[in-house]
């Protein structure tokens, strides 16, 4: 007959050894025991998570979480009992109510069904990892399930245990082996009981061994191995057969001369937890040759009946390729931040849906800020000029709106000392890939000398510029004079030579204007009259002016349909003229120039091509900045200094438009502007 105090005895350390393991686990676990779902069992990480207390014991799944009604949670779970499947996720959203309100988290999760010798599933463990941080922060490392290894290496204990408890029934037969009638009942009691154990350690095998995190278990102070799964066999490169049952320094004796037998030792002695992270270790191949790791390692100590610290868990976490890939971005990131500061540079951060304005140390300083001020996007906006600031605040807003590129030069009064400086500003719109959200970032420059050497070249430009102005105009008159009084006397040959003296003088004089009209616009003296007008009808008569003028090349306007346009008219008639000035001042004799306009999602883009000598990569960016001209052979004989496309450009962009050049060399180029159309519907 049976002996009801063994049978309790075994129960009782049997539920004593799974509920230490499930206790003490570091990481969220539920047990749910029934097809309805009634939680058996819960541990503290995982009432963390759900944000409930220990009130949820014997309550279904949806009672003990109503908010998980509508989620798909509780469908997954049956889905598992049903059909005996684990059912994985990562990185999964989950709305909960934590402290009143209802928040959405996300984890990396398992639903693993715990099977019966016969197949049948009796309970699912659940297993969580709250990855929420990590995603917010767009940083989410995919862990191999890391918050399933600590429970699974604690199981792996009761193996241990279990076999203690074999060996103890064993004893108990031979001490009662005196009496025959206590000796049958101790028989029959004890295969009763080996059933029992060897049912208990084959869950708890098949548990371990599914685990793809590597787990060993070592015991007393030789280190024993006394419990492994496949993940750690492969890890090592070895069998079961050559490790299990040695000690581990026998095995692996390049260990010793590693930190972790002082690790071991320490857990035995004291009997805490000890958590080493990025630690380097090697093992030794077969062939003497050596594999080197960088990895995570969780040692926790597992006691006996008595309480007694007698076996220590150990889980590896190889992290070898993560490791080095964040010290690379690290290094990146440190190179980036050694360039920006030897480079002098202002950096700022700024959240494009809130404005949360974020700028770097030397970027305070620029606006006259201590480290420790605070300084907001407004506070930064306030102390730029106020010719500038408009400027500014819409070319913000387009790059933060419309993703359009930024980069602004502008002055600002420094907040104390109300110093004038000059700074430009350039920034980008990115997008985060998690969260979705926008950031604007950006960098600012101090170009106080290189303006204010600007300024005066400028000044003594439209100094002389005026100052020349005068005598040409006498000259001119002159020259209008004399060539009246040649075509009187009929003295061709002097006619003809003062003709194409004054046409030597418009071009001087153009020239000239241009100066002036440089220097207007750097000292902010160039106004534009905005008016509504058809620009179709502006670029018409543009072409007609051009073909009187010149006879060489014959112009093609391909039309549009009127579209009317809010702008400075003789300002943007000044760039279609330089457009078809360069067309034919760069393309062969006789080859025809094409004017197109078009009209596309309330912008209008009027485009002059030519078949010239077209344009290389490398001068395309630059082409619109002030005084550059394209060196090369054939441009050596093409007269002018680099001013005609600076001043369309900054014309184009007064009006927020849009101005470039599509070009392959010995193929033409494409010079094209756009401007917003109104819309008269």
């Amino acid at each position: 007959m049976d002996n009801p105090t063994l049978k309790s005895k075994n129960d009782s350390l049997h539920d004593s050894l799974l509920i230490q393991v499930l206790s003490s686990s570091a990481y969220a676990t539920a047990i749910y025991t029934s097809e309805k779902l009634h939680i058996g069992f819960v541990n503290d990480g995982m009432l963390r998570i759900w944000g409930k207390d220990r009130g949820v014991m014997g309550k279904t799944f949806e009672e003990a979480i109503p908010e998980m009604e509508g989620q798909p949670f509780t469908d997954l779970l049956k889905q598992v009992w049903h059909t005996g499947v684990t059912y994985t996720a990562e990185n999964t959203p989950a709305d909960l109510v934590v402290d009143g309100e209802l928040q959405t988290f996300y984890f990396d999760f398992e639903y693993r069904p715990i099977k019966s010798d016969t197949g049948d599933v009796y309970s699912i463990l659940h297993t969580a990892v709250d990855v929420t941080e990590e995603i917010r922060q767009g940083k989410v490392i995919v862990e191999k399930e890391n918050h399933e290894q600590e429970l699974f290496e604690e199981l792996a204990a009761s193996n241990e245990e279990l076999t203690a408890i074999n060996e103890e029934y064993l004893a108990t037969n031979e001490e009662l082996s005196a009496t025959n009638e206590e000796l049958t009942a101790t028989i029959e009691e004890l295969a009763q009981s080996q059933m029992e154990l060897r049912y208990s350690k084959s869950k708890v095998e098949q548990i371990l061994n599914s685990l793809a995190a590597p787990v060993v278990v070592l015991q007393g102070h030789d280190f024993i191995i006394r419990s492994v799964n496949q993940a750690i066999l492969d890890f090592w490169n070895k069998t079961v057969d050559q490790v299990l049952g040695k000690p581990m320094l026998e095995v692996f004796p390049e260990v010793g001369e590693q930190i972790f037998p002082t690790i071991w030792k320490h857990v035995l002695d004291t009997g805490e937890t000890v958590v080493k992270e990025e630690v380097a270790v090697y093992y030794k191949n077969d062939d003497g040759t050596e594999r080197r790791f960088l990895a995570d390692f969780h040692y926790q100590p597992l006691r006996d009946l008595d309480g007694k610290v007698n076996r220590v868990l150990a889980t590896v976490i190889d992290n070898t390729e993560r490791i080095l890939a964040r010290k690379t971005i690290e290094k990146a990131e440190e190179q980036l931040r050694l360039a920006i500061e030897s480079s002098k540079l202002g950096t700022w951060h700024i959240d494009a849906k809130t404005y949360e304005f974020l700028p770097s140390i030397r970027m305070k300083s620029f606006f006259g800020y201590n480290e420790e001020d605070y300084m907001s996007y407004n506070d930064a906006l306030a102390l730029i000029s106020d010719d500038c600031r408009d400027r500014v605040k819409n070319a913000m807003r387009n790059a933060m709106t419309k993703g359009i590129h930024f980069d602004e030069e502008f002055s600002l009064r420094t907040r104390e000392s109300q110093q004038l400086r000059w700074f430009r500003a350039t920034g980008k719109l990115y997008e985060d890939k998690d969260d979705g959200n926008k950031y604007f970032s950006g960098t600012l420059l101090d170009v106080t000398e290189a303006k204010e050497d600007d300024i005066r070249k400028n000044d003594f430009i439209g100094m002389v510029s005026h100052e020349l102005k005068t005598p040409l105009t006498s000259l001119n008159a002159y020259l209008q004079m004399l060539t009246a009084k040649a075509h009187k006397a009929e003295d061709v040959f002097t006619a003809q030579a003062l003709g194409k003296a004054g046409t030597q003088v418009k071009k001087m004089t153009s020239l000239i204007n241009g100066f002036l009209n440089v220097s207007r616009l750097e000292s902010g003296k160039i106004y534009l009259e905005k008016q509504e007008f058809d620009l179709e009808q502006l670029v018409d008569e543009v072409e007609d002016e051009m073909k009187l003028i010149h006879t060489s090349h014959p112009i093609i306007f391909n039309r549009c349909k009127p579209v009317i346009v809010d702008a400075d008219r003789d300002k943007i008639g000044q760039v279609i003229n330089n457009y078809l000035s360069n067309a034919i001042k760069y393309s062969p004799k006789g080859s025809p120039i094409v004017v197109e306009c078009s009209e596309t999602d309330g912008r209008v883009r009027v485009t002059v091509k030519d078949g010239g000598i077209g344009i290389q990569d490398q001068d395309k960016h630059k082409l619109f900045d002030r005084y550059y001209r394209v060196s090369n052979n054939q441009t050596q004989t093409v007269s002018g200094f680099g001013i005609g496309l600076y001043l369309c450009a900054e014309i184009i962009r007064r009006h927020e438009g849009e101005i470039g050049v599509d070009s392959e060399p010995g193929k033409g180029s494409a010079f094209y502007f756009e401007l917003p159309a109104i819309n008269n519907s």
